[in-house]
């Protein structure tokens, strides 16, 4: 399964952004260009490029953006901890990426200690978004 076709990719940019977000908010998100690269460490495949509103991160992003392990932590927000079943006992839960993991069913994802990792165990999801001026 690829982002492409992911059910994760069309709930974030259907039931999620009309639920997460104002219908202002909604107009200043942009339409992004997403890449799909495929997972250099196992060689699975990316699929096909996608244009997302809404999106989760790939490894090299989440690699790219946040710079150690540290910085890739994230704590659930209080709306969700009762939906997410494994949080470390300092709060932290592990989250999803786009990438593709070591088999081409699985989704690669950040560890609760803020790994990235490439097994089938992500409880949450860190969506992104590109967002335009407030006015304009």
């Amino acid at each position: 399964m690829t982002w492409e076709n992911c059910d994760l990719r069309k709930w974030l940019n259907a039931d999620f952004l009309k639920a997460a977000f104002s219908e202002e908010e909604q107009q200043r998100i942009r339409l992004s260009d997403v890449v799909n690269d495929d997972n250099r460490k196992y060689g699975t495949s990316g699929g096909n490029n996608t244009r997302d509103r809404i999106f989760c991160l790939s490894l090299a992003e989440a690699e790219r953006y946040f710079k150690n392990n540290a910085e890739r932590k994230r704590q659930p927000a209080a709306l969700t901890k009762i939906h997410i079943p494994k949080v470390t006992e300092n709060n932290y839960c592990s989250w999803w990426l786009r990438s593709p993991g070591n088999d081409p069913h699985y989704a690669a994802f950040v560890s609760p200690d803020g790994v990235s990792g490439q097994l089938v165990i992500a409880s949450a999801i860190s969506p992104a978004t590109l967002c335009g001026p407030l006015y304009g």
